[in-house]
């Protein structure tokens, strides 16, 4: 428990001062459907082998149920992706723009209304 709160304490500075997320990644529409799909098959897969593995004896192993912990923090980053990819279907192409020698397109946001 107290090796959680350092890392939290650790980490959570980073989470309010960032400089730059460079989070946005745009793809093509054709590609995105099948980008969701991964995610989706990625979480149900991830969500089988979590209860799976809590159903055995290896649940009760300290390193199995880092990995079942992990697994579940997994399916968290993978579905919050998938929220990220339905919302780059309302932005538009105006709002991404990639500055001179920038490999990765910025997101302009003009307000928040």
């Amino acid at each position: 428990m107290r090796l959680l709160f350092r890392t939290i304490l650790l980490l959570l500075p980073g989470c309010f001062l960032p400089e730059n997320a460079l989070a946005f990644q745009p793809h093509a529409y054709s590609g995105l459907y099948i980008h969701q799909l991964a995610h989706f098959f990625l979480i149900v897969s991830l969500f089988f082998f979590a209860v799976k593995a809590r159903q055995t004896r290896l649940a009760f192993l300290k390193g199995w149920r880092q990995i079942i912990a992990g697994t579940w923090v997994l399916m968290l980053w993978s579905t919050t992706t998938m929220v990220g990819h339905f919302l780059d279907f309302d932005i538009s192409e105006d709002a991404i723009f990639l500055p001179p020698g920038a490999t990765i397109p910025f997101l302009r946001l003009n307000g928040w209304q």
